[in-house]
């Protein structure tokens, strides 16, 4: 008899320390950026905001990428670019980028004078970052 209460008592030891603190630890943090809209066009977004119509080809890929992402997608279908211990992290990363994405703007500009310079940018200072156990990351 007192050799099963020391072995329940072991058990439960052994349990406090490895079960319980993994319920209370995040596994870490996730950069995420939203997903691109499939097939969009200059054609495209002209007939979604015809104001934009009287712009030069330069603005509207420069304000084009506004409105190329999908913001409201649900956080399961965002592309999952890094991942972090921490969500200072993972903050200080995604700031970084955006400093970087944004000082890259005139070169793109110059090497692709009909991409999107700014599209980078955008979607990075739409990124966020999430807890990896978030339940939002599973697919409904």
């Amino acid at each position: 008899m007192f050799y099963n209460v020391k072995i329940t008592s072991y058990v439960a030891i052994l349990m406090l320390f490895t079960v319980v603190p993994r319920i209370y630890a995040s596994n870490g943090w996730y950069l995420l950026i939203p997903p691109i809209r499939q097939g969009i066009t200059d054609e495209e977004i002209l007939r979604q905001f015809p104001q934009w119509g009287t712009t030069t080809k330069e603005v509207l890929h420069d304000i084009a990428p506004s409105v190329m992402g999908e913001w409201s997608a649900p956080l399961s279908r965002w592309d999952h670019r890094s991942s972090f211990d921490t969500s200072e992290e993972c903050e200080g990363t995604r700031v970084h980028m955006i400093k970087a994405a944004k000082a890259k703007e005139p070169e793109i500009r110059r090497m692709y004078p009909d991409g999107y310079p700014t599209l980078q940018t955008i979607f990075l200072m739409h990124s966020r970052c999430i807890a990896s156990d978030d339940p939002r990351l599973i697919p409904s």
